[in-house]
C-alpha cells in the first residue's frame, strides 16, 4: 500500500481526469450564469481563451516599468549630490532589470519559446529547445572527442 493511496486527502493526485456528473455540470452552469448576470464585464474578461492577450498586457506593463526605471535612474544621476540620489538611481536600475526580465518572460511565453517540445521518440527535448536535433554542450564535446579519436 503506497502513501498516496493511504493519504489522498493531502492533495496528492491519483491521476487522470474525471468527467463531471450531470448534477455537477448543471451546478457549474448555474454558477456560470450567475456570474455572467452579476458582472458581465468581468465574466467576458475571464472568458478570453487566447492567453496571448494576457501576455500582451504584461508586455505593456513591463514596458511602462522599464521607462519608469529609466526615469528614476536619470533622476538619481542628476541629483547625485543629494544623499537620496544614489539609492534612487540603484532603485531605478533594479526596476528596469525586473521589468526587462518580466517582459522577456512574457514575450517568450507569448511566442512559445522555452516550452518543452516532444521529440519523435515522445520524450521532451533537452533544455526545452525547439527542434530536438540540438545537443547539449557536453554531448557536442563528447562527439568531437569521438571523431578526433576515430580519425587517428
Amino acid at each position: 500500500m503506497s502513501f498516496v493511496t493511504v493519504f489522498p486527502v493531502l492533495g496528492l493526485s491519483l491521476g487522470g481526469a474525471v468527467p463531471l456528473s450531470d448534477h455537477e455540470q448543471r451546478l457549474l452552469d448555474q454558477i456560470e450564469q450567475a456570474l455572467y448576470a452579476e458582472d458581465p464585464k468581468w465574466a467576458n474578461t475571464v472568458r478570453i481563451s487566447d492567453p496571448r492577450s494576457h501576455y500582451k498586457r504584461r508586455l505593456v506593463k513591463a514596458s511602462i516599468g522599464f521607462v519608469l526605471g529609466i526615469v528614476l535612474l536619470m533622476v538619481g544621476v542628476v541629483i547625485n549630490n543629494i544623499p537620496l540620489g544614489i539609492p534612487l538611481g540603484v532603485g531605478g536600475f533594479v526596476i528596469m532589470l525586473a521589468a526587462c526580465l518580466w517582459g522577456l518572460s512574457s514575450w517568450k511565453r507569448m511566442n512559445g519559446f522555452g516550452e518543452a517540445t516532444a521529440s519523435p521518440s515522445g520524450q521532451p527535448s533537452k533544455g526545452g529547445r525547439r527542434g530536438g536535433s540540438r545537443q547539449s554542450f557536453m554531448e557536442r564535446m563528447e562527439e568531437r572527442w569521438r571523431r578526433r579519436h576515430d580519425e587517428r
